[in-house]
């Protein structure tokens, strides 16, 4: 079971301990996301961000996130 440190979970490596965990574009639309609103991403948490930091399924988390960013009219910046 988690317990906040790190290496326990992407969603606290990536946000909470500020490891570089995955691609530089896809890092760049989850912090904009969660600048907005962290409950846009929070549902992404398990299980697509374990895949995500195994280097699996990037194509599907930059549509993802892409389709986040779209609806909710969030600027990423570059």
């Amino acid at each position: 079971m988690p317990n906040g440190k790190p290496g326990d979970a992407p969603w606290s490596d990536f946000f909470v301990h500020n490891r570089k965990i995955f691609p530089d574009d896809i890092a760049r639309m989850l912090r904009a996301i969660h600048a907005v609103n962290p409950k846009l991403i929070r549902h992404l948490a398990h299980p697509d961000m374990w895949e995500w930091e195994q280097g699996r399924q990037l194509d599907t988390a930059r549509s993802k996130l892409s389709a986040i960013i779209e609806k909710n009219e969030i600027v990423a910046g570059d």
